[in-house]
């Protein structure tokens, strides 16, 4: 019901903007009393010319220039919703902004899980990539706590505290490049190596491209395949269609897959998402979602509903987010799991 009244306003907007556009351009503003006089005169001409007996005729309004005037304000809703998608991202952080952002960025969290155990857990977090001098923007440094995509919301490890959420993480470092764009494709190719006592080095190679299905719906593909000293080979695919519904809410559909050499099955996932945005400094985003493996045959390993609460703390680069959860894993057959998750997060960007 919700959809079609949004729908409705749309349309709404839609017409009213294609009968303002038509009324100012028959009508280009307020005259003066000169200029009333002269334009009186010159329609008083313009008739005497048309008259009975005269050779001349009035021009007629092609059908292109009807289509121009009716195409404009689609256009202009069409990229104002986009954009409404774009912003909702970004204030998010979403990690296709970082993968997309042509400067540098680092992105840094900090989270305090409660859960029905004694004492809550901590988790963290960080990545960027900050571009290297004198490489016109096409050479970064990238660093990050797991380069692993699948299954991040769903299987982070908790510690007992945060140092050892820090110590206990796996961290990476690489130098990733622009390859260029090719018929609308983007390509990334980055050689890096794990921090560890243990080398363990990667190569990977990310391609994503943008889809502007139609005015309402847009559709995002990102694949990435690598190659780890530890795990062989790996590939992940994500694909994201985002329909907004107006200036404040946006829907999303978001299907990924995920395969190792190491497991040798595919992990998939397919979240709904519906993001609401409450002001300038604070937004909320309500979701819920489904994973499995396809081991020995497709099959649902847990299920999850949750919300993102973030509030603006400071400037454009401190974020508070509260996240209750529920996750019914199969290992507990499919037993209710609640948890609520405090979250820091700073985002640096230049």
């Amino acid at each position: 019901m919700q959809l079609r009244i949004h729908s409705a306003h749309v349309q709404a907007a839609r017409w009213l903007i294609c009968s303002i556009v038509i009324v100012f351009s028959l009508n280009p503003g307020p005259l003066t009393a000169q200029q009333s006089d002269a334009s009186n005169t010159k329609n008083s001409s313009r008739l005497q010319s048309s008259a009975p007996g005269a050779d001349r005729e009035l021009p007629a309004l092609g059908s292109e220039a009807i289509f121009s005037l009716l195409d404009q304000p689609q256009q202009f809703i069409s990229a104002g919703l986009h954009g409404v998608t774009k912003s909702m991202d970004e204030f998010f952080s979403d990690e296709k902004v970082a993968y997309e952002s042509n400067g540098s960025y680092i992105r840094m969290t900090g989270d305090m899980v409660f859960s029905k155990l004694e004492s809550p857990g901590f988790a963290g977090d960080i990545k960027g990539r900050v571009v290297l001098p004198n490489t016109q923007k096409k050479l970064k440094l990238v660093f990050e706590s797991d380069p692993a995509e699948a299954r991040e919301e769903l299987e982070r490890p908790i510690d007992n505290n945060p140092l050892d959420a820090a110590q206990d993480k796996s961290y990476f470092a690489g130098i990733e490049t622009l390859w260029g764009e090719f018929t609308y494709w983007k390509f990334r190719p980055s050689v890096g190596l794990k921090l560890s006592s243990r080398l363990d080095s990667f190569v990977r190679l990310r391609a994503n491209r943008d889809y502007d299905i139609n005015d309402k719906w847009k559709a995002y593909l990102r694949n990435t395949l690598s190659w780890f000293d530890s795990r062989g080979l790996g590939f992940d695919s994500s694909l994201e269609f985002d329909h907004p519904l107006n200036q404040t809410l946006t829907f999303r559909s978001a299907l990924s897959a995920s395969w190792t050499e190491e497991n040798e099955f595919w992990e998939l996932s397919q979240l709904f998402s519906l993001a609401q945005t409450l002001g300038e400094r604070q937004a909320i985003i309500y979701q819920t979602g489904v994973y499995g493996i396809s081991e020995p045959r497709v099959f649902a390993t847990d299920y999850l509903v949750q919300a993102r609460y973030r509030r603006q703390l400071r400037s454009d680069y401190l974020f508070l987010e509260l996240i209750p959860k529920i996750q019914y894993p199969r290992s507990d057959d499919f037993s209710p799991f609640y948890s609520f998750t405090v979250r820091l997060e700073m985002v640096f960007k230049g």
